[in-house]
């Protein structure tokens, strides 16, 4: 098989297989017809993906200054991202110990109460 042939037959589903039989009984015109469609319509979406890109690329700038304006550093984020990261440290162990105490207890009575049990015969 050639490469492009190896891709589709591992890459396909269901209604790509129809697709593929539909392509495989065209003329070879019509399948090279319908290869620079395909080809044209890779390059509009690959250029749609980069103004895509370049868009995000702005608005990332604009937060950017949006944030110095009022004063937000990454500093300041890093610190705030510290601070939650610590308060949910804090509340992970006050529940872990939450949780040892109660088994703890569990425990006990349940040990306590077998050797009171086997110390009663």
């Amino acid at each position: 098989m050639s490469g492009e042939a190896d891709y589709l037959a591992d890459n396909t589903s269901p209604a790509e297989s129809v697709v593929d039989e539909v392509f495989a009984s065209l003329s070879e015109e019509e399948q090279e017809k319908q290869r620079e469609d395909w080809k044209e319509e890779l390059k509009m979406t690959e250029d749609e993906i980069l103004t895509l890109m370049q868009v995000i690329s702005a608005k990332e700038q604009q937060a950017t200054q949006l944030k110095r304006k009022l004063g937000v550093t990454m500093w300041t984020e890093l610190s705030e991202e510290m601070t939650l990261e610590m308060r949910n440290i804090q509340e992970s162990t006050a529940k872990m110990s939450e949780n040892l105490k109660t088994a703890r207890e569990k425990t006990s009575k349940t040990v306590s109460g077998y050797f009171h049990t086997w110390s009663s015969r």
